[in-house]
């Protein structure tokens, strides 16, 4: 079972309910929030293992062989091609590294390379693992270690994938290649405004989801509840604002405060990985 745990923006609790639900179901943790990846700290005393480098793939053009028939620059959808005064311009910090450019041209002029844009590291100890990207200082674009963390995977069955934030091409990435979606969100208008992007992004790979609200406050905030029930999404839990939640998560799961709402969370999990049952 992959788990992805998703966030229509950043702050609303994402890595610590990823990180403490990889502990509950003793999954592997993956932190593919590649540009802050900071969710091993949660985790007691982990050493890293191995780093390896994440290169993306590149277009390389060969002018002299370069007819000037604009095919690749009509193709790119992300603009990292121009023509200018009769030559291609390159902007590797746009590329996706489709190599679609490649696939059309007739003469050959482009072929590929590569990038280095990041790393993967795998972190331990005697119980958790972690696989961590991240991107390297002035990178734009790190779907390809997004993409490569999934091959870095061991034997185990379960995968808690902490998202980066927003409806990045990332994160479609991450849904496409998940069985189920849990994403936190809290209980203000701007959580709900992006929860609603979240959750259509969701809706287009047709990857079934639930409600995490972190954060809640004894008011509640009705329009949350509202985009849920005619969403037809199920909130599972809901983790209070407290000093007293911020101090457990301080501690770590394994404290009596935080156990109910994860306990909810995994047996919610289960439902999923189990339908008979349901």
């Amino acid at each position: 079972m992959k788990i992805a745990v998703c966030s229509g923006k950043g702050g609303t609790g994402k890595t610590f309910v990823s990180t403490n639900l990889a502990k509950v179901l003793f999954a592997t943790y993956i932190d593919s929030d590649i540009e802050e990846p900071n969710g091993s700290f949660y985790f007691e005393n982990l050493r890293e293992v191995a780093t390896y480098p994440s290169y993306k793939a590149i277009p390389s053009f060969d002018l002299d062989k370069c007819i000037k028939c604009r095919t690749c620059v009509d193709f790119c959808h992300f603009n990292a091609l121009l023509f200018i005064k009769d030559k291609i311009k390159f902007f590797p910090e746009l590329c996706h590294s489709c190599m679609g450019c490649k696939v059309l041209c007739k003469t050959g002029a482009i072929t590929e390379s590569k990038e280095r844009v990041g790393s993967i590291t795998i972190k331990t100890n005697e119980e958790d693992i972690a696989i961590v990207g991240q991107m390297e200082i002035g990178q734009r674009n790190g779907g390809a270690i997004v993409k490569e963390l999934f091959t870095f995977t061991n034997n185990r069955e379960d995968y808690v994938i902490d998202c980066p934030p927003g409806t990045g091409c990332e994160v479609g990435e991450i849904i496409q290649a998940s069985n189920l979606i849990l994403v936190v969100t809290e209980p203000t208008l701007f959580g709900l405004e992006n929860l609603k992007l979240i959750v259509s992004l969701i809706k287009l790979y047709k990857k079934p989801c639930f409600l995490v609200v972190n954060k809640e406050n004894e008011k509640g905030y009705k329009p949350l509840e509202e985009f849920a029930n005619a969403e037809g999404l199920k909130i599972v839990t809901k983790i209070p604002y407290s000093v007293k939640t911020a101090i457990a998560n301080a501690k770590g799961y394994r404290t009596t405060e935080l156990k109910p709402y994860f306990d909810l969370i995994k047996k919610e999990v289960a439902r999923y990985e189990n339908p008979a049952n349901n």
